[in-house]
Order: C-alpha cells, then structure tokens, then sequence
C-alpha cells in the first residue's frame, strides 16, 4: 500500500505541473509571461552558443595571425642578423688579410733597421761602414712605406719612420741624417692611430714623450731665434706633460722602459722650468 501511495503521489505530480504548464489552463497573461521567458531563455541559450562559437574560432585565428606574424618578424631580423653577421665575417677576412701584408712589410722594415744596428757596431771603415748603414736604413723605410698602404694598424709604422728620421741615425753615428721635424710629424701621426689596448701599454706616452724631445732638442740648436726657442720649449713642455700625464694613468706600468721613460721625462721637465718665464 505504501509503495501504491508513493506511485499515486508521483503520478499526480506529473500530471498537476503539466496542466500547470499547458497553454489551456493558464490565464493568457500568465501564457504569454511564460511563452516570452522561454523564448528569452532560448535566446540567450543560443547566443551564448554562438558567442563561444565565435570566441574560439577568432582565439584560434587570432593565434595562426600571431603566429604568422611572428615567423614573418623573426624570419625578417633572422635575415638581417645573418646578413650583417655574413658583412662582419667579410670585413673580419678582408681586414686580416691586409693587417697580414702590413705586418709583412712592417716586419721587413724592422729587419732591415736591426740589420744596420749591427752594421754601426760591425770593425769596418767608417765610411764604408756608414754607407752600409744608410742603405740599410733607406731599404726600412721603403719597406716602413709600403706598409702604409695596408691594413689598419699604422701606428707602429709611424713611430717607426720617426726613429728612422730622429732616434736611429743619432743611435747609428748618422747625424747628418736627422730630420727632427719630420720626426715630429711622423710621431704625432703614430699618436692619433694607437689602439686603447696599446695606449693602455704605454705606447702613445712615450710617443709623446719622443716628441717632447725632439721639441726640446730643437730648442737647444744654434742659429734659433728667441721666439721660434720659445715656441720649441713650449712645444716641449706640453707634450711631456702630456706624457707625464698619461703614465700616470696607468700605474701598473713598472716595466724598466716604462721607468727610463717617466725619468727622463723627469728630467726634461726639470730643465725647461729652470729657464721657464
């Protein structure tokens, strides 16, 4: 009986919400209320069906534009990057090539000044011996010459021509062959081409030391009028000082060159604040 009342129970149920529900029981307001909320629920059931419709289908077209887009950007500086890599790896060949023919020239530049270096010791005449020594010199410096014509690293080549015009002939008993405003221009050429790793060796100090000297060695020459002595020892205090300064720079410089050159610079100084207005 009990399970009977149950079924009963169930049944009514179903029977009283589908005439509470069917259009011919119900007042027309109440119709028409239920009618446009089912409508209205069915609407925006299917809106937002299409909604997520057209979410995912713009998110995954979306992605494939992005995408794209990406590729294209990365294809585009990937292009670039290899291209400018290609010109580096280009001017990185043709730049040692020519820094090897410098260095070619330069070195038998060099051989040719030490081949002199022992000709002006060698027991021969001396004018046998200075005839050798001027050859060999004149041979350096087309061989200096030549390599000016290549590669970027010129300094070097400069300070060289300007020992060969001041430094070696005074070293080699060739006065006669000193030019020392050449010498001049040759190492200031040298000071205006070194490289900050060279410059922090101390290579560019002692140019400007050599021209200091020269300036003060031109100071010292007979004949001079007082204003072009005066130029001159200017000259040379302001590129001492130049030098003296850059030394300064690099304290970690205690080679013994380094140390004959910060004394005669010393030195040099001394002398010219003695006469010094």
């Amino acid at each position: 009986m009990e399970a009977k009342l149950l079924d009963i129970e169930e049944r009514l149920a179903k029977i009283e919400a589908r005439m509470k529900t069917h259009w011919a029981l119900q007042t027309k307001d109440d119709f028409a209320e239920s009618y446009i909320l089912r409508l209205r629920n069915e609407l925006q059931a299917s809106v937002f069906k299409i909604a997520i419709a057209a979410v995912v289908l713009l998110a995954g077209s979306g992605y494939v534009v992005i995408k794209y887009a990406v590729d294209e950007r990365f294809q585009i500086a990937n292009a670039h990057l290899i291209s400018r890599l290609q010109e580096s790896y280009d001017n990185q060949i043709k730049r040692t090539d020519s820094n090897f023919e410098w260095r070619r020239f330069h070195d038998y530049g060099k051989d040719y000044v030490y081949l002199a270096e022992l000709y002006s010791k060698a027991p021969l005449a001396k004018d046998e011996k200075k005839k050798n020594v001027h050859n060999l010199l004149n041979e350096a410096s087309g061989y200096f010459g030549k390599a000016l014509e290549l590669g970027d690293m010129k300094a070097s080549t400069y300070w060289e021509l300007g020992e060969l015009s001041y430094t070696y002939p005074l070293k080699m008993d060739l006065p006669e062959e000193v030019n020392k405003l050449e010498a001049i221009e040759k190492y200031k050429d040298a000071t205006e081409r070194y490289t900050a790793l060279e410059i922090s060796k101390g290579w560019r100090a002692e140019a400007y030391m050599k021209i200091g000297q020269v300036y003060w060695d031109l100071h010292d020459d007979s004949g001079l009028k007082k204003n072009n002595k005066d130029v001159y020892m200017n000259n040379a205090k302001e590129f001492l000082t130049k030098a003296k300064n850059e030394y300064s720079k690099y304290q970690n410089l205690a080679d013994d060159r380094t140390k004959k050159n910060t004394e005669e610079i010393s030195k040099l100084l001394a002398q010219i604040a003695k006469i010094s207005p």
